[in-house]
């Protein structure tokens, strides 16, 4: 799914949240993080950081995919031409891909089990193969919105992906041949903006409306979808705000969505089981059942009968809306628009926290080495514009093996339940 916004620009500061801890105070976060002003400590940097690959476009994905090799591919975007990259895991260049356009947002790869990278682009659609050559590429099915979409992969190879359309009630949801390209079906959801798809264990698919219920003349009221195989409607849920990230699906089959004011619980019939104040941006699932999200500038962990165990804050002056990832061990990262990665244990205490230079992190992966993946805006100028970076940062346990541990469910962003 993509996200539609960085985060939100909220401007205010919230109360210490239990479980929090401010910058600087403590001897573990002094050493990572530095002092209150968010000087950097060289040396404690040194230690965590692995490697950069920084690039001259003004961000990277928010999401990276990491294929079965090890190599990392993210895409870049805020500039043209936006490009597809991919990088061993020590940090050196294998191949690049140019994508082209100027899209707002930087597109996130999504691996198939063929190996095949797919990646949307304001130009294009492409398909790519693991050697960085071209499979097959179709015009763009975004419609005339300047955010590539991101990708989702069934258990049958099939691409599924949101289309904007030439009109604010002109979108669908497409299914992808993936051997050719072609169009298997699509379905109306009658928005022009919306999460990414996801897919449970059965095949069902569910997507969720950003633009709906009247706003620029649509009709439709319903704002989250789940959609059979075949591409017919099972259910249609109303929110009462905008569907604002990529939702995510739990063990027992619940669907979590966060809207911009509502963390919804869906049943998979499509009735309501609870619902929360939400901050926005994708939850994410530990393997005790735990999900994460957010409210306003807190990370809320909440079990699964609705009730909040913990809100872990540093005091940001915006909410991040960015899924963390969940090691094995049970550490939650998370990026912050405190341009920090913050490492927090499953209790909500603060564990470390790293930080350069630059406007904020994205949404982190975990390699199989542990090894933490994570894309960043950079504050230095090249060129007149912005730099992007990814940075591999010293982990020591792989992603959690939960129903939903990370943003796009697993290493190959495939969004899809397995």
């Amino acid at each position: 799914m993509r996200i539609f916004l960085f985060f939100a620009l909220a401007l205010l500061l919230a109360p210490r949240a239990q479980g929090g801890f401010s910058i600087g105070t403590t001897g573990a976060i002094k050493q990572a993080v530095g002092k209150l002003e968010e000087k950097v400590d060289a040396q404690k940097v040194a230690q965590l950081l692995k490697w950069t690959v920084k690039v001259e476009q003004c961000s990277v994905s928010h999401f990276p995919a990491i294929g079965s090799d090890g190599t990392i591919y993210f895409g870049t975007g805020n500039t043209s031409p936006s490009t597809l990259y991919a990088i061993n895991p020590n940090g050196t260049q294998k191949w690049t891909f140019v994508i082209g356009g100027f899209p707002n947002a930087p597109p996130s790869p999504t691996i198939g089990a063929n190996g095949a990278i797919y990646v949307g682009g304001v130009n294009n659609f492409y398909a790519v193969n693991p050697d960085g050559t071209q499979k097959w590429s179709i015009p763009p099915i975004i419609g005339d919105d300047r955010n590539a979409p991101d990708i989702t992969v069934g258990a049958d190879g099939t691409i599924y992906v949101g289309g904007g359309g030439s009109g604010n009630c002109s979108g669908s949801l497409y299914a992808i041949d993936p051997s050719s390209g072609t169009q298997k079906w699509t379905f109306a959801t009658g928005a022009r903006s919306y999460t990414a798809p996801v897919i449970d264990a059965n095949g069902i698919i569910y997507v969720g409306v950003l633009n709906y219920g009247g706003t620029g003349g649509c009709p439709d009221s319903n704002g989250f979808y789940a959609i059979n195989p075949n591409g017919t409607k099972k259910w249609a849920f109303s929110m009462s705000d905008a569907a604002a990230a990529d939702p995510i699906i739990g063990a027992d089959g619940t669907i979590y969505v966060a809207g911009t004011n509502i963390f919804y619980a869906i049943n998979s019939n499509g009735t309501e089981k609870w619902s929360l104040p939400s901050g926005g941006g994708s939850p994410v699932i530990g393997t005790d059942g735990t999900i994460y999200g957010w409210d306003s500038n807190s990370l809320v962990a909440i079990d699964p009968k609705g009730t909040i165990k913990w809100k872990f804050s540093d005091n940001w002056r915006s909410a991040n809306i960015l899924a963390p990832a969940i090691g094995t061990d049970g550490t939650i990262y998370l990026g912050a628009p405190s341009g920090r990665l913050y490492a927090v244990n499953s209790n909500g205490t603060g564990k470390w926290a790293f930080g350069t230079d630059h406007i904020s992190f994205m949404s982190p992966t975990i390699g199989a080495d542990g090894t933490i993946y994570v894309g960043a805006t950079e504050l230095g100028l090249v060129g007149g514009a912005l730099t992007g970076a990814l940075y591999a940062i010293s982990g020591k346990t792989p992603l959690a093996n939960s129903a939903w541990p990370k943003a796009r469910h697993d290493l190959q962003n495939t969004g899809w339940q397995h």
